[in-house]
């Protein structure tokens, strides 16, 4: 006998395959089909899709909400670039940064633009009016959501071209 959260991760998985890699759907229209808590499609929603597991996932609360998981990208520098955002420490300083993105623009991995956005945002951080152990997490926290969020767009479009 299976288990109501391998049927959800199943429907979830169905919903990938027949959408290139991209499922939209109402938490609640999987509890009724499934005849099962809208609480257990968001445990396996974290449990099973997740950064680590090779997915992102955007949610909108509300009558009007949604779920929408993404797969992530399998080609070798998506993989690459997968491992070095969920590698990030839990901080990072301003200098570090700096680094880490000129690093991935060298290696070609991030383009010029996309270099320049992410380090508009890092420095513009510097002006919150926080503590700097608060900012330096929300600058990691941020780098890694713009670094998934690259995985889990139109990859090819976004990498630096040789």
């Amino acid at each position: 006998m299976s288990l109501i959260s391998d049927h959800i991760e199943e429907v979830i998985l169905g919903l990938l395959a027949a959408n290139d890699g991209e499922a939209k759907f109402k938490r609640s229209g999987i509890a009724e089909l499934l005849e099962c808590a809208p609480s257990q499609i968001s445990y396996v929603i974290q449990t099973r899709f997740n950064y680590g597991q090779g997915y992102t996932t955007e949610s909108r609360r509300g009558e009007g909400g949604y779920i929408i998981v993404r797969q992530i990208k399998s080609d070798p520098e998506a993989q690459e670039l997968r491992h070095f955002a969920y590698n990030i420490k839990d901080t990072l300083a301003e200098k570090e940064t700096e680094v880490m993105l000129r690093n991935l623009n060298q290696a070609g991995i991030i383009t010029d633009d996309l270099l320049t956005v992410m380090q508009a945002v890092s420095s513009e951080l510097s002006r919150l009016n926080i503590d700097s152990a608060r900012r330096d997490k929300l600058r990691a926290d941020l780098l890694r959501a713009m670094l998934m969020a690259l995985l889990a767009s139109d990859y090819g479009k976004n990498l630096k071209k040789e």
